[in-house]
């Protein structure tokens, strides 16, 4: 909300961010029956389709704030916006080097939309071999056909895979069910704990990306 705010008020529009707020959980339950219908169907998306679907709910939430947008300029500087707060780990593109060196096939598997702009706009596209969004394979993390479909791109085994993810249930419990091997990233410095509700980090959990590469490496 801060940056709709924020671009809005770059534009002279200054509107309360409560107001922003309200206009938002109003719009929710399309969203969420929108996105569950993308990610629960079991039938592919297109991107275009994908994208119809953000353009359409720009619109109707600034709509809702008596805002026209007619040629999407807020929703682009919105996206930019967003994109400017994206960041990597530290130590994500050595990892990457280090991995595609060791020749380990890697695949991206996340929920929601966007995955591989993402990728590509933080210059780590190149060292995937598949990148999965759930909006566009109609599957979400945790149901088992999402990371069978990962497999399947990789051509190899759950016995010969790891998934490494700050989820508990998306990223560690989801995949061993499928007899994927799960390590859950226990990332303090990210100044949230992602998964309350859930079990402390055990023994195998990696507090960065570098364990990824002991792990990799020494099960070889």
């Amino acid at each position: 909300m801060e940056v709709w705010h924020e671009v809005l008020a770059a534009q002279g529009m200054e509107l309360p961010i409560g107001q922003i707020d309200d206009a938002w959980e109003t719009m929710q339950p399309m969203r969420q029956a929108q996105e569950d219908a993308f990610e629960t169907s079991g039938e592919p998306t297109s991107l275009a389709r994908v994208q119809e679907y953000l353009d359409r709910f720009n619109r109707e939430f600034l709509g809702e704030l008596k805002i026209m947008d007619e040629d999407a300029t807020l929703a682009r500087r919105v996206h930019s916006g967003l994109a400017d707060n994206r960041f990597l780990y530290p130590e994500a593109v050595e990892v990457l080097k280090e991995l595609q060196g060791w020749r380990y096939r890697m695949a991206i598997v996340s929920n929601g939309y966007g995955q591989e702009r993402t990728a590509a706009e933080l210059g780590i596209a190149s060292y995937f071999d598949t990148i999965i969004g759930s909006f566009y394979v109609g599957f979400r993390k945790p149901m088992p056909e999402i990371y069978h479909m990962a497999l399947d791109r990789l051509g190899i085994g759950p016995e010969q895979a790891i998934m490494v993810g700050d989820h508990w249930e998306a990223d560690v419990e989801g995949p061993e069910r499928v007899g994927i091997k799960g390590v859950h990233l226990h990332q303090s410095r990210l100044g949230v704990h992602l998964d309350r509700g859930y079990p402390p980090p055990g023994p195998e959990a990696i507090k960065d990306l570098r364990g990824i590469v002991r792990l990799a490496v020494g099960n070889r």
